[in-house]
């Protein structure tokens, strides 16, 4: 899923239920606010938790794509010492 579509609908989800959560507060109903603010906290929460799943997610992805160049970089300057030595004249 992408970026903008994930926040939209955490933000529509966060909006919709403090919306009802006062609308329900107006017309004194405290058992309905108290559910809709709970809602809307779990929602929030929820985002949260997988939002920093999706992160955690995100940064494995990169130290494992730092550690391939890291082994190509380490490859290629030991083919290179070993194509030095090999065209080095040999001291007798």
């Amino acid at each position: 899923m992408k970026e903008s579509v994930r926040e939209g609908l955490w933000w529509g989800g966060v909006f919709l239920g403090s919306t009802i959560g006062r609308a329900l507060a107006k017309a004194n109903n405290e058992r309905g606010t108290i559910i809709a603010s709970s809602a809307t906290a779990v929602w929030f929460l929820g985002w949260l938790v997988a939002d920093n799943l999706l992160f955690k997610k995100e940064i494995a992805a990169q130290k494992e794509r730092l550690a391939e160049r890291r082994a190509a970089v380490r490859a290629a300057k030991y083919a290179a010492a070993l194509e030095r030595a090999r065209n080095e004249p040999r001291a007798q």
